[in-house]
């Protein structure tokens, strides 16, 4: 059963949530290696607002690899199934299932705690890998485009140096822990980074739902 703390007003940090998030490792990487699942490479560059202006570093906003899995619980069109449109690979389906039978009990106790009514998947799961020098920019989850109202993010593994999670409004600073996972609201107040990974792979689940009824 996970064991759930309170980090500051609005963070939740869950422990003991998968029985063997390093498996999962092994099932994603095999998955690769079969032709099942892929990952793709995230990276997205920072736009020059002059055509001689430097560019700020880190160059890119994010880099990482990410493996994108579709909605399969709330689709109801193959249309909604595809990822950059294209249909899902084998083994996405079971990937989805696995992640979803570990991670909802906790996910849907913070829903409970806090009352979030309307809840809604606002995108599917995304499964991120930061190599070396992988990172992401200060941003805010909730979007026009995607409006999220609660994020979520779930750490595989802790074998590497650096990637932590800061919020840089609140000045909080979180180091991850494998079978970790943290809840926070989506919004611009909550607005946050991965630092740099220095050596190492890190591996994260991350999660985001609307609760705003359209």
């Amino acid at each position: 059963m996970f064991k759930v703390e309170e980090i500051a007003t609005g963070i939740l940090s869950y422990t003991d949530v998968m029985d063997d998030p390093g498996a999962l490792i092994t099932h994603l990487e095999l998955g690769v290696e079969q032709g099942e699942l892929s990952w793709n490479r995230g990276v997205v560059r920072r736009p020059r607002l002059k055509s001689n202006a430097p560019v700020p570093k880190p160059s890119s906003i994010r880099d990482c690899h990410i493996m994108s899995l579709p909605r399969f619980d709330t689709a109801t069109t193959p249309e909604e199934l595809l990822i950059d449109g294209l249909p899902p690979l084998p083994g996405a389906l079971a990937t989805h299932n696995i992640i979803n039978e570990a991670l909802y009990p906790a996910i849907n106790d913070y829903r409970d705690k806090f009352q979030v009514h309307g809840w809604n998947v606002s995108q599917g799961w995304q499964i991120m890998k930061y190599g070396e020098d992988g990172h992401f920019v200060n941003h805010c989850d909730d979007t026009p485009t995607y409006p999220k109202t609660v994020s979520m993010s779930f750490y595989l593994n802790d074998n590497y140096e650096g990637g932590e999670m800061y919020f840089h409004t609140l000045d909080l600073t979180i180091k991850p822990k494998a079978n970790q996972m943290l809840m926070f609201p989506s919004n611009y107040i909550y607005n946050h980074s991965v630092r740099q990974v220095l050596s190492g792979t890190r591996y994260a689940i991350v999660g985001w739902w609307d609760s705003k009824l359209r």
